[in-house]
């Protein structure tokens, strides 16, 4: 599957120093199917930020040395 933007989503728990963030990354086709998807996810909540952006994949330069881990 070639992707041309790929949804990123920001996810941070807690406020301040005591704050944690992960950013989970999602290949999506066209930009309009990826924001699309990135209102959907992006909510509001107590104590947890939720962001997304769209971004180009040719902002990603593919890095042969990264590992992926398959769940």
């Amino acid at each position: 599957m070639t992707s041309d933007f790929i949804l990123i989503i920001i996810v941070t728990f807690g406020f301040g120093d005591d704050s944690q963030t992960f950013q989970l990354n999602f290949p999506k086709a066209s930009q309009a199917e990826c924001m699309v998807d990135a209102e959907k996810i992006e909510q509001q909540l107590p104590f947890i930020s939720i962001e997304t952006k769209c971004e180009p994949t040719s902002a990603f330069p593919s890095n042969e040395n990264e590992v992926s881990v398959s769940t």
